[in-house]
């Protein structure tokens, strides 16, 4: 942008002070900042100086910038800046800071801005010269992190879609077509792919192996293109019968679960598994696992002995859980199967929970007096209680490192422990056999 300025003597002096982002910190971040218009802009005014005094800097902007929140920009000038003294960047609430300058070659002059700290919003830049006049602001929009969409795809005649990238969480909706898509309950957590739901009907002329254009609005209003990729349907799958057979620790009392879906971390676990037309078996099926909250994995195969094939339509998996994870895994279990490259849905097994090693109660002879009760691991109990409402409940400390507490008597010859990996289920041992 040229401007034109009037110096001492009534003589003009053309000063060139064109501002550009650096083509450098343009490919390092390609993000949103909007430097205003050329209709936007405020013109510096041709102004009157002395004749030992610079030029008075006026700058306009037409052009498009990027920069982002929390990290350093580099904006460049280009131009003669021998005039300029300082620069400085002021935020939303008026707070301002000094932006360092360098000079990158013989003509042009990085401004450094200091954005750490500063949230995506509104900020400006002022150049001052040496007589100490400051330019009109250039405003900036600050924008947060962008987000980058790798892989869009949705299995055909599904209404979920699973997007994986980075900075997903700013993504609000995905339009392809007359098909809406919305994130699931509050998103992706930062790495895992981010599942997106409609509520209209598949399109009919939607097929696998096609690829749709679609778009990606974000929180902050912009929008990123994205290429939809239709897969062949998934395979239908359900969970037919589960059982466990516990691993009971010698010495210890047993103790039982309330809930048909809780599994003890040492079990060995079965389950049967059915395919719905047109799902087939083959013998290159495989089941996967995942405990989520432990964030652990494991894969089983007809190659192995955990998985076994009855028929193309139904298989059942064989799981020593401790075994199969290495670890003792706990929270929810669940299962999909995978044929070649498709996966069925996530399926439900269980909810793994740990449980302690615990003696037999002791109790005082006088009646009303509570008892003590022993045991190993009792970290992982959150309450024991001497009725299934656990009106009086003892509750333990976060972390307790313990071998016993004073526990409520019996009332019921029971005592029922809510555990710290379901806590909304109470589990239940046979205090009949406590000693005096």
């Amino acid at each position: 942008v040229r401007e034109r300025l009037a110096v001492a003597g009534d003589h003009e002096a053309g000063v060139e002070f064109g501002v550009h982002l650096d083509r450098r910190a343009r490919r390092r971040q390609r993000r949103g900042v909007d430097l205003r218009r050329h209709h936007e802009a405020e013109s510096a005014l041709p102004q009157r100086v002395a004749g030992d005094q610079d030029p008075v800097l006026g700058v306009v902007e037409d052009e498009r910038a990027h920069v982002v929140a929390g990290r350093e920009s580099v904006l460049s000038i280009s131009g003669e800046h021998a005039c300029l003294q300082r620069a400085r960047l002021t935020d939303e609430k008026g707070r301002t800071r000094e932006i360092a300058t360098t000079a990158s070659d013989g003509t042009n002059l990085d401004l450094r801005l200091p954005l750490d700290g500063v949230r995506p919003g509104t900020v400006s830049v002022t150049m001052i010269d040496r007589g100490g006049i400051a330019s009109p602001p250039l405003s900036l929009t600050v924008f947060q992190e962008a987000s980058r969409i790798d892989r869009a795809a949705v299995n055909a005649l599904e209404s979920t879609v699973s997007v994986s990238g980075e900075g997903l969480t700013q993504l609000v909706r995905l339009t392809a077509g007359s098909v809406v898509y919305r994130p699931e309950g509050d998103g992706a957590a930062e790495g895992k792919p981010l599942m997106l739901t409609t509520d209209t009907e598949w399109p009919s002329d939607w097929s696998p192996g096609n690829t749709l254009r679609a778009t990606a609005d974000l929180r902050d209003g912009r929008t990123l293109p994205v290429s939809l990729q239709v897969l062949p349907p998934r395979p239908k799958v359900r969970r037919l019968a589960l059982s466990f057979k516990a691993d009971e620790r010698s010495g210890t009392l047993p103790l039982r679960l309330a809930e048909d879906g809780e599994l003890p971390v040492r079990s060995t676990v079965t389950f049967s598994v059915a395919a719905d037309a047109p799902t087939r078996f083959t013998p290159q099926v495989k089941l996967e696992l995942e405990a989520v909250e432990a964030e652990a994995t494991a894969v089983l195969d007809l190659r192995g002995a955990g998985l076994t094939l009855l028929d193309s339509r139904t298989l059942v998996a064989t799981v020593d859980l401790m075994k199969t994870f290495g670890t003792p895994v706990y929270g929810p279990l669940r299962f999909r199967i995978v044929l070649g490259e498709e996966a069925s849905a996530w399926l439900n097994v269980g909810h793994v929970v740990r449980l302690p090693a615990l003696h037999a109660p002791v109790c005082p002879a006088v009646e009303h007096l509570p008892c003590t009760l022993h045991g190993a691991q009792l970290y992982l109990i959150e309450s024991v209680a001497s009725t299934p409402e656990g009106s009086d409940a003892v509750r333990l400390e976060v972390g307790y490192t313990g071998d016993s507490v004073v526990v409520p008597r019996p009332r019921d010859g029971h005592l029922y422990l809510r555990l710290r990996d379901d806590p909304s289920h109470p589990a239940m041992i046979d205090a009949g056999s406590a000693t005096h």
